[in-house]
C-alpha cells in the first residue's frame, strides 16, 4: 500500500468550498486503477492535508504527477517539482494581524502574562528567520 500525501494552506472561511472541490476530486481520483481510499485532515492553522492511498507506487506517482507535484520520467525516476511559494495580498496580511491580535487578546484572557507572550512571539519568529 501507497500513500500520496498534499498540503495546501487555505484561507480562513474557505473550508467549505474546499470540501466541495475536494468532492470532485474524490470522484475522479477514484476511478484511477489501484486506489484504495482517501483522506482529507484540517489543521487549526489553516493548512489541508489530503492523502489517496494506492495499492502500488505506481499508480500514487502517476497521481501525484497528474496533480502537478512530481515529474516523471520513464527510465529516470521521479524528481519533486519546485513549486513556488504564494505571494500574500495585503488584505491577507491584514486578516493574519488581527487574528493574531485576538490569538493574544485571548491567551491574555487565559492569565498568560503579556512577557511569556512576547517570549513565544519572538520564538515563531527565529523559527520563521532560520
Amino acid at each position: 500500500m501507497y500513500a500520496a500525501i498534499r498540503q495546501v494552506k487555505a484561507k480562513p472561511g474557505m473550508e467549505d468550498a474546499l470540501r466541495e472541490r475536494l468532492k470532485g476530486a474524490v470522484a475522479v481520483v477514484s476511478n484511477v486503477p489501484g486506489f484504495m481510499n482517501y483522506y482529507v485532515v484540517y489543521s487549526p492553522d489553516d493548512t489541508l492535508t489530503a492523502i489517496s492511498i494506492f495499492n502500488t507506487v505506481a499508480e500514487a506517482y502517476r497521481q501525484l504527477a497528474a496533480e502537478g507535484w512530481l515529474a516523471l520520467r520513464h527510465g529516470r525516476g521521479a524528481k519533486v517539482i519546485e513549486r513556488a511559494a504564494p505571494t500574500a495580498k495585503k488584505s491577507d496580511i491584514v486578516d493574519y494581524r488581527q487574528r493574531l491580535r485576538e490569538l493574544v487578546s485571548q491567551m491574555r484572557a487565559r492569565g498568560i502574562p503579556a512577557d511569556q507572550i512576547a517570549l513565544e512571539l519572538r520564538a515563531l519568529s527565529k523559527g520563521l528567520q532560520a
